[in-house]
């Protein structure tokens, strides 16, 4: 399914967030192989039934057909920039935004990520996905804290390596972190809130 198609599911916080933190972890590694996506929306982050997240379709390069995909652009965008990392941040706000806007709770923690991740000021933006994963981390392990699935969350634990896979086309990356293995998925979160101390 595509994001697109999920926003009519009826997704816990939790999930929404988990999915997005994937999506974050792609866009992340292409940014770091030098590669921007250039057609960000929700009907390109694909969503597989084992929970791993896909984002698709990095080579699209081209204006948007009606307005369907205007609130997508990054302001510079409208103004004839090509896409780059810091447009990416800016839709990606816009995404996650839309996928929490009726969800019953809201904390304070993601209203400031969209907030910063959807300031029209380029400088006042994430300056890059490690940044805002590092925040977004730090909100799930604050909704983890109440789920009924988790305990003994802050038992001592090496981070795990990156599993990410070498680019092969520039048009699809895959982040292989599956929904199944819930208990265990905390460990690689630790490891996006230790991102800002390793810089």
């Amino acid at each position: 399914l595509t994001l697109r198609e999920l926003m009519t599911e009826d997704l816990s916080l939790l999930d929404k967030v988990e999915i997005m933190i994937q999506a974050g972890e792609a866009l992340r590694y292409a940014h770091a192989n030098g590669i921007a996506h250039h057609g960000l929306k929700p009907s390109r982050i694909h969503v597989q039934p084992d929970g791993t997240v896909k984002v698709r379709n990095f080579s699209i390069d081209l204006p948007p057909a009606d307005g369907w995909d205007a609130p997508y652009i990054a302001p510079e965008q409208l103004s004839g920039q090509a896409a780059d990392p810091l447009c990416n941040v800016f839709t990606y706000g816009v995404i996650l935004n839309e996928l929490t806007a009726n969800s019953p709770e809201h904390p304070p923690l993601l209203t400031s990520i969209i907030q910063r991740a959807t300031n029209h000021d380029r400088e006042s933006r994430y300056q890059s996905f490690n940044e805002l994963l590092a925040d977004a981390a730090r909100l799930l392990l604050q909704l983890r804290e109440t789920d009924l699935h988790f305990t003994g969350l802050f038992e001592s634990v090496s981070p795990p390596p990156s599993e990410y896979g070498p680019p092969h086309d520039n048009v699809q990356f895959t982040v292989n972190r599956p929904r199944a293995i819930r208990p265990g998925e905390w460990k690689t979160l630790l490891a996006f809130a230790h991102l800002t101390e390793c810089q």
